[in-house]
């Protein structure tokens, strides 16, 4: 069998992951059907509930799912697709996709309460205002109107007029279509988000290729979710695969089998 010449085989090897990787990519973007899994919740607090029920750290939330905080307690959503959804106390969120012209975005609708968001696109629905979010955002949703505070990046709003809200402003929309936009220091800003530290998560922290308690927090740059399952298929060492050069398919490493010893021919007596 003739063999592959080593540069003719890196080149197709590259080829492949790229097209592996193009494929990942467009998966991530595929739009998620009702009922599937979009992320994974944590809690803080004894009074966050999932469609109703109290809720434990690590259950998965999905496309039609609501989230409802009480008094001093917390929700912490991480997204499958990468980002994070922070709701305080009193906050009522449902979660759902919504279609736009260059794809979609999850959408959560809010009647009240208050919630942090690093993740874009990513879609608001409030009784005063609909809009797009491109960066790190602070919301505030009240029966009188709805508050977006920007900390990076950019905020388009849809309804029920078109603006844009830039970093470092916040927008504030009334029911009766009122809108005013201002500038906040850095010390508001950091004010704004002062709730945040109210609230401590827990989870798993991957480390070192083991999984073990902590809080979000203190396991740092290392891999942590609040599944645990998920967290140690992420985890588990896995061997490093080589290649075989007459084929140019991943294999494992292989023994060969043992050769019988060459006999001697019979020395003469």
């Amino acid at each position: 069998m003739r063999s592959v010449p080593a540069t003719s085989l890196f080149t197709m090897l590259g080829l492949l992951f790229a097209l592996g990787g193009d494929a990942g990519g467009a998966n991530s973007q595929r739009e998620p059907a009702m009922d599937e899994r979009i992320g994974t919740l944590g809690v803080a607090g004894s009074q966050v509930f999932l469609n109703g029920t109290r809720a434990l750290g690590g259950e998965a939330i999905h496309v039609g799912d609501t989230v409802t905080t009480g008094n001093a307690s917390s929700g912490l959503i991480e997204f499958s697709d990468g980002g994070l959804f922070q709701l305080d106390q009193n906050t009522d969120p449902i979660f759902l996709v919504k279609r736009l012209q260059s794809g979609f975005c999850i959408l959560a609708k809010i009647l009240s309460g208050q919630v942090f968001v690093d993740k874009q696109p990513f879609c608001i629905d409030s009784p005063a205002l609909d809009a797009i979010n491109n960066s790190r955002i602070n919301i505030r949703v009240t029966p009188q109107q709805t508050g977006i505070t920007v900390l990076s990046g950019s905020v388009t709003v849809v309804r029920p007029e078109s603006a844009r809200i830039l970093v470092s402003q916040q927008y504030i929309m009334t029911l009766q279509g009122e809108a005013r936009t201002r500038q906040l220091s850095e010390r508001e800003l950091m004010e704004m988000l002062r709730w945040r530290k109210n609230y401590t998560f827990t989870g798993w922290c991957c480390k070192d290729q083991q999984v073990t308690h902590s809080d979000r927090e203190q396991c740092g740059t290392a891999q942590f979710s609040f599944d645990r399952v998920l967290l140690e298929a992420k985890c588990r060492a896995r061997d490093s695969p080589r290649f075989d050069l007459d084929f140019g398919l991943p294999m494992y490493p292989r023994h060969r089998p043992t050769e019988p010893p060459t006999q001697q021919p019979n020395s003469l007596q």
